[in-house]
């Protein structure tokens, strides 16, 4: 009769999926952009997948909405930039996977706004 001995079993199946992520090395880090007025993410469109995870987006009350039908992952390196004049929501159906230093960027550039920002003022006269 075999017996089953949970710890050796453990220590072989980490040890193989050591050597697959030694031999494969670490996820590359991505640059997404995300498009709030067209509801891209990362080029791919409602629909597409990101990390391997399909999702869809729609719009509603100025807010974008990009659900994931699974788990949202972004991995170590990632930097999430957004765009458009809604604001963005993430939803997952699953788990939220966020890496190591990931960064959402969702800041002005000059007088471009950020997601869901508007246009800044004029100049005022002096006095």
């Amino acid at each position: 009769m075999r017996s089953f001995h949970p710890r050796r079993h453990l220590a072989a199946t980490s040890l193989a999926a050591l050597c697959a992520v030694a031999a494969h090395g670490p996820a590359q880090a991505f640059d997404f952009l995300v498009n709030t007025d067209a509801g891209n993410f990362g080029g791919a469109i409602s629909g597409g997948s990101v990390n391997g995870v399909t999702f869809t987006s729609s719009t509603s009350g100025g807010i974008t909405t990009y659900t994931f039908e699974g788990d949202f992952i972004l991995n170590d390196g990632d930097t999430v930039t957004l765009r458009g004049s809604n604001a963005a929501r993430f939803k997952a159906l699953n788990n939220v996977v966020i890496g190591d230093n990931v960064v959402f960027n969702a800041s002005a550039s000059g007088s471009t706004p950020g997601a869901g920002g508007g246009a800044g003022g004029g100049a005022g006269t002096g006095g």
